[in-house]
């Protein structure tokens, strides 16, 4: 990815591995210079369906 077009702000859920999440993270955030990048753990009912180890990300953008 060379331009981030509209995006105001991403997010990186994941399921039992938080250090593979914040440095996919923090790589997002070098992509997209100065985009607020959350972190979260996903819930049971997502995580049950992606396994161990799932990595999820979502982009908001805006006007």
């Amino acid at each position: 990815m060379t331009s981030a077009p509209n995006i105001k702000e991403a997010g990186v859920g994941y399921s039992t591995n938080a250090e593979e999440a914040e440095e996919l993270r923090r790589r997002i955030e070098g992509v997209l210079g100065g985009v607020k990048v959350h972190m979260t753990r996903i819930g049971a009912v997502a995580g049950v369906h992606g396994g161990p180890g799932v990595l999820g990300v979502g982009f908001l953008r805006g006007e």
